[in-house]
């Protein structure tokens, strides 16, 4: 009736509402409804600002689904960090800039579909940015559409439909994309390259050089010196790792990760 996927998280079984379940034929169901109602109340307490109200509410993830408990314990990703350290930011998947583009009700249902996004519910995540789409579509902004579509075709990849996603990819591709200037855009270059994997380092090398964001540069040359590494190309990935150094300071967690990845070329 549960299973395990992804990084580890528990996937809840969502019955049939023409069955009957209780406790004595279905126990975790009620574990499950407990979850869903802290997880529901914690957004609650988010969107009116009471932020340690909201984590508070988190716990019951930690105390029903104990595999995110484990992952958790070890700061992996689990639903518990990835919705803590969104309220504790101001956002969940979206970006304050791309959070802000957004008012009102339209924020209140992206919101939402972001807490189902950041729990790894997929199929429920695509269904509520499609509402958001197509209830606001017209009162939208060209940027607002460029995150709307970013989030979509993420949440497609992650439920592993990589074909539906191409679909809303396409205002991010091209020589001359609809949404260049949108705040999703570099985010979504990532996307679009592991959607061609064929040409995947081609695209990160070509962001790189077009963005003129120092930060941005940092999170594609760690990309890039992660991809040659794996293929063992370790001359190149040397050299992106460098890139990384120069673009980050000591601090930096990139530089950090640069960094570790250096050493162990060197013992290559």
């Amino acid at each position: 009736m549960r299973s395990v996927r992804g990084w580890g998280n528990v996937e809840w079984f969502r019955p049939d509402p023409s069955h009957i379940y209780n406790r004595s034929t279905c126990p975790w169901h009620t574990e499950y409804l407990t979850l869903l109602s802290h997880a529901h109340r914690s957004l609650c307490y988010f969107l009116h600002g009471k932020v340690e109200d909201a984590i508070i509410d988190l716990d019951a993830i930690a105390k029903i689904d104990a595999a995110d408990a484990v992952l958790t314990q070890a700061n992996q990703p689990s639903n518990y960090l990835r919705l803590r350290d969104g309220y504790r930011s101001g956002r969940l998947y979206a970006t304050k800039e791309e959070l802000r583009l957004f008012r009102g009700k339209q924020m209140t249902k992206l919101a939402q579909a972001e807490l189902l996004f950041e729990m790894e519910r997929w199929e429920d995540a695509i269904a509520a940015y499609d509402r958001v789409a197509d209830t606001s579509m017209g009162g939208l902004s060209l940027n607002a559409k460029a995150y709307l579509d970013f989030a979509r075709a993420s949440a497609l990849v992650f439920a592993g439909k990589k074909d539906l996603a191409l679909k809303f990819t396409a205002g991010f591709s091209g020589s001359n994309p609809d949404y260049i200037n949108a705040p999703s855009y570099w985010r979504a270059q990532f996307l679009v390259a592991n959607l061609d994997r064929e040409n995947e380092s081609s695209i990160l090398v070509a962001a790189y050089q077009a963005c003129e964001i120092q930060s941005g540069k940092a999170d594609f040359a760690v990309k890039i010196g992660q991809i040659y590494f794996s293929v063992r190309d370790l001359p190149a990935a040397l050299k992106w790792f460098a890139i990384v150094q120069k673009h980050t300071p000591p601090h930096d967690y990139r530089h950090q990760a640069a960094t570790r990845y250096l050493r162990l070329i060197d013992h290559l």
